[in-house]
């Protein structure tokens, strides 16, 4: 099994993305069932499959926003919930991992696999 950057072992998981809801296994737990905006944007960075402007995806989550400012607010505050919810569920934050210079990208590790179920 792979480790995460705080030496703790992180078990594969398996992603499965209906594009408002995705459900996250990992073997001898219960699945992570999220929906909304978290579900959106691990969906959409799954199906993309490469790193991709945080602002891309932002403004496909929330094609109405209203301003720069706001739309940053929105994404800020729904990454981090989303890390939380993923460390709640043993899940490893860094799943959703930005890069530090505006892309993001579902951060797969060699045993995880992402299924585009519609």
């Amino acid at each position: 099994t792979p480790t995460d950057l705080d030496g703790a072992i992180s078990r594969p998981v398996r992603i499965e993305g209906f594009f408002d809801t995705v459900h996250v296994h990992q073997p001898g737990l219960p699945a992570l069932v999220l929906t909304g905006a978290a579900a959106r944007v691990i969906y959409e960075l799954g199906t993309i499959g490469q790193p991709v402007s945080w602002r891309d995806v932002a403004t496909t989550v929330w094609p109405n926003h209203d301003g720069d400012e706001r739309l940053r607010k929105r994404w800020d505050v729904m990454l981090t919930r989303l890390r939380k919810r993923l460390t709640e569920s043993a899940i490893r934050p860094s799943l959703v991992h930005a890069d530090g210079g505006g892309k993001v990208r579902l951060l797969l590790e060699r045993a995880d696999v992402f299924q585009d179920c519609g």
